[in-house]
């Protein structure tokens, strides 16, 4: 992860990658929890 936000930040803006990384990282995490909750 370090390489890919490194890669990020050097192509683009800080400010894009962390919201993308971030928002990506958020997804997986409702979509884990939602299936721990329906299981």
């Amino acid at each position: 992860m370090d390489v890919k936000l490194l890669t990020a930040d050097a192509a683009y803006p800080p400010e894009a990658p962390k919201i993308k990384i971030n928002y990506r990282e958020n997804l997986d995490d409702d979509e884990d929890d939602d299936d721990q909750d329906f299981q």
